[in-house]
């Protein structure tokens, strides 16, 4: 294999990353934003029923954010690894990622902005 063609394949992979990082990154995005909604809403509640089902679904809730933090995890990885792939061949990135506006830091902060929401 020339290294043309080495060159190649490994901007072929870098670019599949680039699609999984968008793939798995929008989903996520948006399970966040909804997160964040939800935890800034306000209740008007009228018995302590309501109360108590409210405390219910918030901790239903938190008992799913180690699987979501999972996620950002594995989301995560894949920009490291197409970082590593730069790194390790000398690839220069344009830092845009061709298939999503989201950024890794964009993950980042709102997963930092969920996390300090929670009492």
């Amino acid at each position: 294999m020339c290294v043309f063609q080495r060159v190649e394949k490994l901007w072929e992979t870098i670019d599949q990353l680039y699609l999984e990082f968008a793939k798995r990154a929008a989903p996520f995005n948006n399970w966040m934003d909804g997160a964040m909604e939800d935890l800034q809403d306000m209740f008007i509640v009228h018995s302590t029923e309501e109360i108590h089902s409210l405390i219910t679904a918030h901790d239903q809730f938190k008992a799913t954010l180690p699987e979501a933090d999972k996620e950002r995890m594995a989301t995560m990885g894949i920009q490291s690894e197409i970082v590593k792939i730069a790194q390790t061949y000398g690839i220069k990135l344009s830092g845009v990622n061709p298939y999503t506006n989201l950024s890794p830091q964009d993950i980042t902060n709102k997963w930092e902005a969920v996390s300090t929401t929670l009492p």
